[in-house]
């Protein structure tokens, strides 16, 4: 007969109760009836006291030294011809870790609670997800897991980039975040965030040599946001493009240049900016980096003005007759010698 929760009296003759119910024992009475008996914590026989007998009397792993189930575990098996098991109850919020459970194995141990939501860092078993760390803040309130910044690994959507360090300036910030002015992105291969400068987005980081808001070349900065030669590159910063413009009279052609004589003088049929001027043709100047003359601009013969070296151009010409005489013809804007009386010089056509 039980008389409370740890002890009952044996109402049987016998040497001890163990006649009577397997996991308890007491010292037998002078009569040999009415023993106070107890069960056996730690035989590994669940008694009908005992929430548990996980077969020892240590606590810390389950089941206490008193038989009873500790808290955030939870024990089954037990019985009278076998012993508990006791387990970690993962996702109710407390972490049985080796500071709590000094006796567990080291398998049942867990690396993190959250509770009974889901969590990034925490997996459905209670390990700490590669890539993460999990802790109580000032080692209270409910447990909160971050990615582990720094280690390669990206876990998103809290982390940014991850370049396996916490160097500021280099694109992926000390706390994971992608810096202005750069761009990253993962190498699978190198297992880390790789990140470059973010040329093309019209702002002038200090390792650019310009930057002109796109990433298209030969328009004086290059896809890669260095300046291109025959051009010069000023301003740019934070908030404003670099502005390129071509080198007139350099003897280099770039875009926005129709000739490159060399020079930037006028009225020699290539203009101070590198235009060609009205009533003149000039041949390509090369590329920078190519071989080959200046812009060589002549004269357009045939459009009636005159120009350069023409002596003449169709009908225009400067010496048109006197009504007596003819005007002077023009070839090829060139006048023709004509025999003229009375310059005392006789000509073919004279007698």
């Amino acid at each position: 007969m039980w008389e409370d929760s740890t002890t009952f009296t044996c109402m049987h003759r016998g040497p001890n109760c163990l006649l009577e119910q397997q996991g308890t024992s007491c010292p037998p009475a002078s009569d040999g009836l009415g023993g106070v008996c107890r069960a056996t914590c730690g035989d590994g026989v669940r008694g009908p006291v005992e929430e548990c007998d996980d077969g020892n009397s240590v606590s810390g792993d389950g089941c206490s030294a008193t038989c009873q189930v500790e808290r955030g575990f939870t024990c089954s098996g037990g019985g009278l011809k076998s012993m508990d098991t006791c387990w970690p109850i993962c996702g109710d919020g407390l972490r049985v870790d080796r500071t709590y459970a000094p006796t567990l194995a080291a398998d049942k141990l867990e690396g993190c609670d959250t509770g009974p939501l889901p969590s990034r860092g925490c997996d459905a078993t209670c390990q700490v997800r590669v890539g993460w760390t999990c802790a109580r803040p000032q080692g209270q309130g409910e447990e909160v897991c971050v990615p582990v910044c720094g280690d390669g690994i990206l876990s998103t959507p809290m982390e940014e980039c991850d370049d396996m360090n916490l160097q500021p300036g280099d694109g992926c910030s000390p706390d994971c975040k992608v810096e202005a002015f750069f761009e990253c992105t993962y190498d699978d291969f190198w297992l880390r965030s790789v990140c470059k400068v973010h040329c093309g987005d019209g702002r002038k980081h200090p390792s650019e040599a310009c930057d002109d808001g796109n990433v298209w070349d030969e328009d004086g900065c290059s896809s890669t946001c260095e300046s291109e030669p025959g051009f010069e590159c000023l301003g740019g910063g934070l908030t404003l493009p670099s502005t390129c413009t071509p080198i007139c009279g350099d003897g280099y052609e770039v875009f926005g240049e129709g000739c490159d004589d060399g020079n930037q003088i006028p009225w020699d049929g290539c203009d101070q900016f590198c235009q060609v001027e009205q009533s003149y043709h000039c041949t390509r100047a090369p590329k920078p980096g190519q071989s080959g003359a200046a812009s060589a601009c002549s004269p357009t013969c045939g459009d009636g003005l005159l120009n350069g070296e023409e002596e003449c151009d169709g009908s225009y010409s400067p010496l048109p007759g006197n009504g007596t005489e003819p005007p002077v013809p023009c070839s090829r804007c060139r006048l023709l010698a004509v025999d003229v009386c009375g310059d005392f010089r006789r000509g073919p056509t004279e007698q």
